[in-house]
């Protein structure tokens, strides 16, 4: 609202130099010129005090403009109580000038009843009315002081002149001030907007040409009428103001009326607009001045004077004007007004063609609309084009005539908005999340996108970089400029306040809301409710989508939502909320998992704890498997604090546990690997003071999967074992299964080839007697799937191809794809493009590594992007593409940058390195190397062998060549293959062996050796290798 103090200065002295009684009667006039005048522009005095007023402008009911009513009125009572004064002084001598002080501030309150049943008044109270009194305590004798959030809404409007920051009694911040000098010309948000500049006019092409086309039949003496019908913020304003241009080199007269939120009681207002424009008077204009313009337009209209000149000069209030003197009936005069005036237009209209526009109608007065009827009923011979703007709520009662045209301006699309929006940042280079936020909160209308921007533009939630504008803050609520609010809130607070309470309670739903959900909330009898709703879809604050009882309503725009989401006390948002929640949980009981994101966040606000705590634990647990590994995080830490508001007991203690493992896995996948520990940690701490060995062994697999994650390998396999131990005597078999997975991973890591192909064949043989293939047994990976991939590359590296081509296949099957989360799926991808490019064939890896990358522009995981890009390097070198592997491995690089990832960076270095060699990148394959050498030192097991072959590779090619040293890396790299059972590998490594030893010239013993490794690749069913081979026999053979 804008409150509004004022009072008078030198009340006091007054009282004392006339006497009560007397200062009484003046005080009774004075108090009739205040009120008059806030009802005059529908302010609310709210409190009288000894020698002044306390007004609201925009409660009970709120206002359009309520900041600029506000101001009017102040102006129009220091206007008033000049003239009172000089009246009073002309009576009797010796009283003081009568002024007022006024002090405006415009903000938010709480309005209301307050009281007992001895008395009860209507209060507004807030910081707003205090700073407005403060204000007005600042200001001097005779005039209006405004605060900066004021000024603001007003700017344009009127003139001011800034005082700067005053401090005020009881603020701590310097508070902005402006005293009001006069209004401007300026009368609408448009007007000051045009002179500003406006931003491009987009989407209304086809509509100003029908004004055009419209404009032609004028001219040819065809009257025309068009009405312009839009709601509130659309661009009525703007299409006829581009009309205006287009048409500026035309010989018309063109007259313009508009009718004001806060001129409704004022008869005849737009036609005296028009007047005032066809005669040329200003408001500055003296009667005697008036008097001469009007006589001076008539006669070269050709007008009789006599019979006009009266009722002109009563319409601009002239004193003298003649009207006195004609006996007539109020019906009579209103009847030659519209006679004389109508008679004026079409007059003008024989000389030049007339445009008359009138903006919006919903404004008009009864008088005004009355004349406007007869006047449109004459215009089909005559050269006027008649204009009117108006919002879906006017009713006209014009239709139906040949020469009348409608027009209806539908909302901006989605391409329009974003060049009204790139030019009032001006920058095409709009961040993704920020044209996203202002498209889908202003929905195409340009009045609040341009207000919207403004808003956020001011809160500094905009932020440019170079020519890029992007979003600089998080929004944790949807800001709405008061603009926008009091649009809105003008539609809403003339419903009944039974519809007003179903439009709130739909609010607290969201955006739309069931019919069933909206009676359970608000109690409602059937007819009674579909009669609220019915006048909300007639207001088109809501539309109804289905057929009746299984009807949908939705909001009509972001905003109304909002609005009326706001209008409701914190204390009522918390019981609606309680009740929405337990609706949704009596409708949905059978699918209550669809809705767990929502009843969290009903009872979140609620502050229904408990409640609050188990559903945002399972939103969490749902956004993880949808890969929103943020969100999961959010959640969860939302939850974990409506925990802390529950007494400290066991259950709680052990909630908070389970709620900082869960919020492992997905700081896990974001790669927030130190934080995850953290957590751990502080788990552990906890679980230490319960004396649960289970809770411990829970936290012991946390512990374990965090320093896998950071290639701690021996770490991880310490920790499984622990938590193995803390599980014995447990009656649960899951949860030694839990452990087992992720410690047959280790192994599998730390190249303990036996002792991993144990365990996962125990865990396939499990799962597939008990058909649990799609359990996850507590592991954030579905373990059958990776079982199976990871088995099948173990035998792939024992030389036992056909049965990992099977146990791949198994672990890919269509009936797993259905329950597989994302992280699963391209972990399994990676471990078969692994398989891929040790064998060198595709087996599908490449189509498979493409699918799960188009899954990943959906995820903010920087993990998982590195495995994806990784997983499709590794099929791009099985196909000997290498360039285009060594880019897409770039690719995964830059992925896990800056965060503690490390799992499988050694091997796409590893990868790298051989990439480059075989694109001739020496000089590359050696950078590649030292960056993996530190990694594969962490897990010498498993990557020694890798790393010592590379060694031996990049020494052999280097020049001048070593052989010497690279045969004792190849031969180092060999045994230890063959040690841990990776045949595969080692015989690859004796392939490179061979090449070196042909170019050695130990040709013979190059071509022993390539003889048996050709047969060992084909008894493998490796055809790759076995033809390098045969490729390699073939030049050493061309040698001789």
């Amino acid at each position: 609202v804008t409150v509004m103090f004022c009072d008078m200065e030198g009340f006091t002295p007054l009282v004392e130099g006339l006497g009560p009684e007397e200062a009484y009667s003046i005080m009774d006039q004075v108090y009739e010129i205040l009120i008059h005048k806030v009802h005059d522009y529908e302010g609310t005095v709210n409190e009288m005090t000894g020698d002044g007023i306390m007004a609201l402008f925009g409660a009970p009911i709120a206002l359009e403009d309520a900041p600029q009513r506000a101001i009017r009125s102040a102006y129009a009572i220091h206007r008033e109580m000049a003239r009172f004064s000089d009246k009073l002084n002309q009576e009797r001598e010796g009283i003081p000038p009568l002024k007022m002080r006024v002090g405006i501030h415009t903000g938010p309150v709480v309005v209301g009843t307050l009281g007992n049943d001895l008395r009860v008044e209507f209060k507004a109270v807030g910081d707003t009315v205090n700073l407005a009194s403060r204000v007005e305590g600042l200001a001097k004798s005779g005039t209006t002081y405004v605060t900066g959030e004021t000024f603001k809404l007003t700017e344009g409007l009127f003139r001011f002149e800034a005082l700067g920051e005053q401090k005020i009694k009881g603020k701590e911040v310097l508070i902005n001030v402006y005293r009001v000098i006069a209004p401007s010309t300026r009368r609408t948000r448009f007007d000051v907007s045009a002179e500003r500049g406006l931003a491009p006019f987009v989407g209304r092409d086809r509509e100003l040409e029908l004004l055009l086309d419209g404009f032609e039949r004028v001219k040819e003496g065809r009257g025309q009428a068009f009405s312009i019908m839009a709601e509130a913020g659309i661009g009525k304003s703007r299409l006829l103001y581009e009309f205006r241009k287009a048409i500026a080199n035309e010989d018309v007269t063109f007259l313009e009326g508009k009718c004001l939120s806060y001129s409704k009681s004022v008869a005849y207002h737009p036609v005296i607009d028009v007047l005032k424009s066809n005669f040329d008077v200003r408001e500055e204009d003296s009667d005697s001045e008036i008097r001469e313009k009007v006589q001076r337009g008539l006669k070269i209209l050709g007008a009789d004077e006599a019979s006009k000149l009266p009722y002109l000069l009563e319409l601009f209030s002239v004193k003298d004007s003649g009207m006195d003197k004609i006996p007539m009936s109020p019906e009579e005069k209103k009847a030659r007004i519209t006679e004389v005036v109508k008679g004026i237009t079409v007059g003008g209209s024989e000389i030049r063609p007339l445009i008359m526009a009138i903006e919006d109608l919903h404004w008009v007065d009864k008088s005004s609309e009355e004349y406007l009827k007869s006047l449109l009923d004459g215009i089909s011979g005559a050269r006027i084009f008649l204009i009117f703007t108006y919002r879906p709520e006017f009713v006209h009662t014009w239709g139906g005539r040949s020469f009348h045209s409608q027009l209806t301006l539908n909302r901006l699309s989605n391409r329009e908005s974003l060049t009204m929006m790139a030019n009032l940042l001006d920058t095409e280079d709009i961040n993704r999340d920020l044209e996203t936020l202002i498209l889908e909160k202003t929905e195409g209308v340009p009045f609040f996108i341009e207000e919207f921007v403004k808003s956020l533009k001011d809160l500094q939630v905009i932020e440019k970089k170079g020519n890029t504008c992007g979003i600089a803050k998080d929004i944790d609520t949807v800001i709405i400029p008061s603009t926008i609010q009091d649009v809105i809130m003008a539609r809403v607070d003339i419903l009944p306040e039974e519809t007003k309470g179903v439009l709130q309670a739909g609010s607290v739903v969201g955006r739309e809301f069931s019919h069933e959900l909206i009676q359970i909330i608000t109690g409602l009898q059937e007819q009674e409710l579909l009669t609220h709703l019915s006048v909300l879809k007639d207001s088109e604050l809501v539309y109804e989508r289905g057929i009746y009882p299984q009807s949908t309503y939705i909001f009509k725009h972001a905003f109304t939502q909002a609005v009326a989401y706001e209008t409701l006390l914190l204390k009522r948002r918390k019981v609606l909320h309680g009740l929405v929640g337990k609706a949704i949980e009596e409708l949905y009981q059978e699918r209550i998992e669809e809705h767990v994101d929502l009843l969290y966040h009903h009872f979140y606000f609620a502050e229904n704890w408990p409640k609050a705590v188990v559903y945002g634990r399972q939103a969490a647990n749902r956004a993880y498997r949808l890969s929103q590994f943020h969100q999961a995080v959010t959640l969860l830490e939302q939850a974990q604090t409506c925990l802390l508001r529950l007494p400290e007991d066991r259950p709680r203690q052990e909630t908070l546990i389970a709620l900082r493992l869960e919020m492992s896995f997905p700081l896990q996948t974001l790669g927030a690997l130190d934080r995850a520990l953290q957590n751990c940690q502080e788990a552990e701490s906890i679980a230490r003071g319960l004396g649960s060995p289970v809770t411990l062994g829970k936290i012991f697999h946390q512990y374990g999967l965090t320093h896998f994650f950071m290639n701690q390998h021996q770490q991880s396999e310490k920790y499984y074992l622990q938590a193995l131990e803390q599980f014995e005597g447990a009656s649960e078999d899951a949860l030694t299964l839990m452990v087992k997975f992720p410690l047959a991973v280790t192994y599998f890591s730390l190249a303990h080839w036996k002792k991993a192909a144990a365990l996962y064949s125990e865990i396939i043989s499990t799962q597939e007697a008990d058909n649990s293939q799609a359990k996850y047994w507590g592991n954030q990976y579905l373990p059958y799937t990776h079982s199976c991939t990871h088995l099948g590359y173990i035998r792939a590296l024992q030389g036992r191809i056909e049965e990992a081509k099977e146990l791949v296949q198994k672990g890919n099957a269509l009936a797993l794809e259905q329950v597989v989360n994302l992280q699963s799926r391209i972990w399994c991808a990676l471990w078969h493009s692994t398989f891929s490019a040790l064998v060198g064939e595709d087996f599908g890896a490449l189509a498979r590594a493409e699918g799960v990358l188009k899954t990943l522009d959906k995820t903010p995981s920087p993990i998982l992007s590195f495995l994806g890009f990784a997983a499709k390097g590794n099929a791009l070198m099985a196909a000997e593409q290498f360039e285009a592997a060594r880019v897409v491995y770039e690719k995964a690089l830059q992925a896990i940058e800056g965060t503690t990832h490390r799992r499988f960076l050694e091997t796409v270095y590893y990868n790298l390195v051989q990439v480059s060699l075989a694109l001739g990148d020496w000089a590359a394959a050696e950078r590649y190397y030292q960056a993996g050498l530190p990694l594969a030192q962490l897990n010498p097991e498993k990557d020694s062998p890798r790393f010592d072959f590379l060694k031996g590779r990049l020494l052999a090619s280097s020049s001048p060549p070593n052989f010497g040293q690279a045969q004792v890396y190849f031969e180092q790299s060999i045994k230890a293959d063959e040690t841990s059972g990776a045949v595969v590998p080692a015989a690859q490594t004796r392939f490179y062996l061979a090449q070196m030893l042909a170019q050695k010239k130990k040709t013979d013993r190059s071509r022993s050796l390539l003889n048996e490794l050709r047969s060992q690749f084909q008894n493998w069913r490796i055809p790759f290798w076995q033809q390098k081979c045969e490729q390699a026999l073939g030049a050493l053979n061309s040698l001789k």
